[in-house]
């Protein structure tokens, strides 16, 4: 009789155990049950009228080789360039693909087959006080223009003041931004935008946060690639423009149709290997007895039907609160409380459609005409709620049934309940595209169409009772059989390779018996993170 493994959420986490799984252990019955009508969690593609969405814009980038290779197990790759080895990289951090082990396709990058990765170039920058800025932020004369030379001057004194004198201990975000940019930078660069993402003060939130996600990035960073960059350009003999157009420029993975394409690709192979997928269900109790689960399943959003399931084992990417509550009296009151003491930021997308964009000239070191190359733009001009615009056109040309057509994505990252998320799809629309057209990139009367996507629990937040996280992650730890893993599932703000490295271990733990909950939590908390897992394989 095969064991029984129930997996509770079908994104990158979930789906990547469930394959892994399938591929690799025969004597295994494994179900997926999750609560959208959709896989791939917040890296799913959404369709609208014969266009992509990617909900939140997610590059395909590791410097993991063991994620790398899963990744062209399912997809290959589109080759595009004729030397042997591919480079990507993504924030001052670059990977090799060997083109010897992927299978390389003749077609161009526009034919008609379109189930591959694609080498895209990511292009970024930042809109502040009516300035274009490199995105991640650069020390170029259009920053110091956009301040202006008392700023400027400020931003040198507190930066250089902070190495003599840093905040310690390094408690919340705004030291850690504090201790690596100066007072007047982290005043003017970080702050606003920031707290516009989350909701909340720097001050509330833990300096953990940039020490997973910005931890290489620094001013003496920049400053260190700056003198590099411009050290190899000259050797390579490049013209100025060329060198600060190349400086901004990623490479980056990305499928032809979007991050949602890679996750039903693997839902198809985990479906082809018996393994059994059921949308719109939710997880809503689980009883542990003797080493085994009794796992309550509920059908639709009514909660009409109920499933009892039994289970050897559990892996959980659903959020931590909710794991907690399905357990109900086998955890402790106390630990209960502290999980639903948990926060996260809920996020909305909304597609905008328009037959050309006709940016207004109201930047200030912006050519002309002005034409947006960009993957993604940060938006920190006062008084705007936006906090992102994607250009779907630059992700991919697959993004877009109609190549003539623009097609953006404005990113608003809101709480559950709030103003903006409760107005309308149509009110949203409206919002959206006059704050569009006051940035200047197109009049909102020629939208043509939009698509609104709310996603709830989007983001962990690392605030209110976040720092007390270890005393939740040791109760979890007491029941065996269960494996947290994923962004949701650990409250950890991971990127989909960490997301996918933390279901790879878990399986690894689960087929061999021998349970080491500390790696899986480990991943992303050290920046050799990956190179420690995969050499200790």
């Amino acid at each position: 009789m095969k064991k029984k493994v129930i997996i509770i959420g079908a994104g990158p986490a979930g789906l990547t155990a469930g394959l892994e799984l399938l591929r690799r252990a025969k004597e295994y019955h494994v179900v997926i049950y999750e609560q959208n009508d959709y896989v791939g969690g917040i890296s799913a593609t959404i369709e609208h009228e014969g266009n992509l969405m990617d909900l939140g814009g997610h590059r395909f980038f590791t410097k993991n080789s063991r994620v790398q290779n899963w990744w062209f197990s399912v997809l290959p790759i589109r080759a595009v360039e004729k030397e042997e080895n591919f480079t990507i990289s993504y924030q001052n951090q670059t990977a090799t693909i060997d083109s010897q082990s992927v299978k390389n396709l003749e077609e161009s990058s526009k034919s008609a087959d379109k189930s591959h990765f694609l080498i895209r170039e990511r292009y970024s920058r930042i809109l502040f006080n009516r300035h274009f800025l490199s995105y991640p932020i650069k020390l170029e004369w259009a920053v110091f223009k956009s301040l202006g030379l008392r700023r400027a001057l400020l931003s040198g004194v507190t930066y250089f003041k902070r190495q003599l004198f840093p905040k310690y201990p390094e408690e919340s975000l705004e030291d850690f931004f504090i201790n690596r940019f100066g007072d007047t930078l982290y005043e003017n660069f970080f702050k606003e935008y920031t707290e516009k993402v989350w909701g909340e003060s720097c001050r509330s939130l833990s300096a953990d946060w940039g020490a997973q996600r910005i931890k290489g990035l620094s001013v003496r960073k920049i400053l260190s690639n700056m003198i590099f960059s411009k050290f190899q350009f000259k050797k390579k003999g490049l013209a100025a423009e060329q060198r600060k157009e190349t400086s901004l420029i990623e490479k980056f993975l990305y499928p032809a149709r979007g991050p949602g394409q890679f996750w039903q690709e693997v839902q198809k192979e985990f479906v082809r290997l018996g393994g059994e997928i059921h949308l719109e269900h939710n997880v809503c109790s689980i009883n542990a007895h003797e080493g085994a689960f009794s796992v309550r399943v509920s059908r639709g959003e009514l909660l009409k039907e109920d499933l009892v399931e039994s289970a050897d084992a559990i892996i959980s990417s659903m959020p931590i609160p909710r794991l907690i509550d399905a357990l109900g009296t086998n955890v402790r009151e106390s630990i209960r409380i502290l999980a639903q003491g948990l926060k996260y930021r809920d996020f909305i997308t909304i597609g905008l459609l328009y037959p050309h964009l006709t940016p207004k000239h109201i930047y200030r070191n912006a050519e002309a005409p002005l034409y947006l190359n960009d993957t993604w733009l940060y938006v920190q001009e006062p008084g705007y709620k936006v906090g992102r615009i994607q250009l779907f056109n630059n992700w991919s040309p697959h993004l877009v049934a109609d190549s003539k057509l623009a097609w953006v994505g404005l990113e608003y990252f809101v709480n559950k309940g709030d103003e903006l998320w409760q107005l309308s799809d149509s009110e949203l629309t409206a919002f959206a595209t006059r704050e569009f057209e006051q940035l200047g990139f197109a009049d909102s009367s020629e939208c043509i169409s939009s698509r609104v996507v709310r996603v709830a629990k989007a983001y962990p937040v690392y605030s209110g009772n976040y720092a007390r996280i270890g005393e939740i992650v040791e109760e979890l730890a007491k029941f065996p059989g269960i494996y947290p893993v994923g962004r949701n599932g650990m409250h950890r703000y991971n990127n989909q390779d960490h997301s996918m490295l933390t279901a790879l271990e878990s399986v690894d733990q689960l087929l061999s018996n021998q349970r080491a909950p500390e790696r899986v939590w480990k991943v992303n908390t050290e920046q050799s993170y990956s190179e420690e897992l995969e050499n200790d394989k």
